[in-house]
């Protein structure tokens, strides 16, 4: 079960790299989503 989710999660990640041509955007995105720490500077 954990590496269906994380499959989902690399496929999301990619999905949203694809949208956004800015990575420090697009990886802001997706740790906020995540809940992780991060900054955009």
């Amino acid at each position: 079960m954990i590496k269906k989710e994380l499959k989902l999660q690399k496929k999301g990640k990619e999905k949203y790299f694809k949208l956004f041509n800015e990575k420090k955007i697009s990886k802001f995105i997706i740790d906020k989503s995540l809940d992780k720490k991060c900054s955009l500077i």
